[in-house]
Formats: C-alpha cells, sequence, structure tokens
C-alpha cells in the first residue's frame, strides 16, 4: 500500500513511501540472538542456538527496567557472552545431547528466570551496583546449571524447552 508523502519528507524525490513493514516488528527468522552468537563465538552451521539466560523480554520488561539501566551503567550487556549458552537447535540434536532445544519460545522459562529477577528486584535498592551485578550473576549460574542437568521442563515429545 502506498501513502502519499505530500511534502517530501519521507520519500525523499518521491511523493510516497511504501507501508510500514510489520515484520519488522517481529523476528520471523529468529535472529535476535545473532550479537549473542557473535559474542560467544558461535560457528555457522554447528547446529547450536543462541540462547540468553537472562531473556530479552525481561532486560526490555519495564519491572526490572531500573535493575538493568543500573547494569548497563557498569558496562553489562544483556548480548554479552555471560548472558548466553548454546542450546541444540533442533529435535535430533537435542536429543542426543541430553539438554533441552532452543527453536521457540520459552514461557516457561522465562517465568522461572522472572521470578528469580523479581526476588532481586525487591532488593536492588539496598544492593550496590556491584551486588546487584553478583545477583544477575547468580541467577545466570543458576540457569546455566539447571539447563546443563536437563532441569527445566521440555516438551516431550520435541526435548524443546518449555
Amino acid at each position: 500500500m502506498l501513502h502519499p508523502d505530500p511534502i517530501g519528507l519521507a520519500g525523499g524525490l518521491n511523493l510516497y513511501q511504501y507501508a510500514p513493514n510489520p515484520l519488522g516488528w517481529v523476528d520471523p527468522f529468529g535472529l535476535s540472538s545473532c550479537t549473542l552468537g557473535r559474542n560467544m563465538g558461535a560457528r555457522t552451521g554447528d547446529g547450536m542456538a543462541n540462547h540468553h539466560l537472562i531473556p530479552e523480554e525481561l532486560m526490555k520488561d519495564r519491572n526490572f527496567k531500573s535493575i538493568f539501566e543500573r547494569l548497563k551503567k557498569i558496562g553489562w550487556d544483556g548480548d554479552g557472552a555471560s548472558n548466553g549458552t548454546f542450546l541444540p537447535g533442533s529435535k535430533d540434536l537435542a536429543s542426543t545431547m541430553g539438554i533441552p532445544g532452543h527453536w521457540s519460545n520459552h514461557n516457561q522459562y522465562t517465568g522461572e528466570i522472572r521470578n528469580k529477577l523479581s526476588q532481586l528486584a525487591s532488593q536492588a535498592n539496598r544492593l550496590s551496583d556491584t551486588q546487584l551485578a553478583l545477583g544477575v550473576k547468580e541467577i545466570q549460574d543458576w540457569a546455566r546449571k539447571r539447563l546443563a542437568n536437563n532441569l527445566f521442563r521440555v516438551d516431550p515429545n520435541t526435548g524443546r524447552l518449555l
């Protein structure tokens, strides 16, 4: 669909511009973890998927905004290698490796991380920046260990992290 741009602000010399692409509002190809993967040294073609230990949606959640703003001021990066791990990107690889697969959303995992972050957030105003960063690291270490030991809920048919 075309929309007129009568004074040429958005279209330059073109008086019309295309409507916004709604695919830009979502991540249809699952590329949101590309920066994380690059920071972790991901290898193309190995079948592994980049997984944020603290999910991106929680880093953007208004309930945790102040925590992550503080952490960013001291150099913490949600796409940094310390916030990531590799998980199998297919059912076959997940069953071979015996750890959860990552090829779709994982609301139950995110809910468990949300609970841990909520506990930390309730204490955040009494913590120094260093203590806050260490609290997030504890959550990451907890999640990493549970993923490695297959202790989070997975789909029994596919092995996908739920």
